[in-house]
């Protein structure tokens, strides 16, 4: 696994938006975490919230995306970004309705946790190294993640224990809130 560099992510930083790209190499699709919160709950929908889809909207639209409907964008150069449909439910798993909205090819406005619990339920393997990097700038939702995993019986390889991913997470908090996250070595998208 790796973190994909695109110029979605240059509009999305220009706003204000922190964005990471990371490909679901079995459906060839990419999913584009945006971290928008950093004070989580176990009652959260974990969803990307009105006012930040809101924002992404009016970035998208003055970049030259073009809205093909209430969640679907078109890029210039023909490329597809969906947003999936929010869940209100607190039952439901979070990345339902963003392996709902993957299309061939195409990109997935999604939370840092719903990214995680996508790789896992496509079945990808995700090595600690990544993980690590990936839960350190853009810290997910623990009990969430860890609820659903169990509960859909999705498969954790990475090698780290509950208590090293909440501390990992803690630890991006606290960086990121002191504004001392190194930067990332993106790979081309091709």
């Amino acid at each position: 696994m790796t973190f994909y560099n695109h110029p979605i992510i240059k509009i999305l930083k220009a706003g204000g938006l922190d964005a990471l790209i990371l490909k679901v190499p079995s459906r060839h699709q990419y999913l584009i975490s945006l971290f928008d919160d950093d004070f989580y709950t176990q009652a959260d929908f974990d969803i990307i919230d009105g006012k930040t889809r809101s924002m992404l909207t009016a970035l998208l639209k003055k970049s030259g995306y073009k809205a093909k409907g209430s969640r679907h964008f078109l890029s210039e150069g023909g490329e597809n970004f969906f947003f999936a449909k929010p869940s209100h439910t607190l039952g439901c798993n979070p990345s339902d309705k963003v392996l709902e909205a993957f299309k061939e090819g195409s990109f997935i406005f999604c939370t840092p946790t719903q990214a995680l619990l996508v790789l896992m339920a496509c079945g990808e393997r995700v090595e600690a190294d990544f993980l690590q990097s990936f839960l350190y700038r853009h810290p997910v939702n623990v009990k969430k993640l860890l609820q659903w995993q169990r509960h859909d019986k999705l498969k954790w390889d990475s090698g780290l224990t509950e208590g090293e991913v909440q501390r990992i997470c803690d630890e991006g908090l606290k960086k990121r809130k002191a504004h001392e996250l190194e930067p990332l070595v993106l790979q081309k998208i091709e």
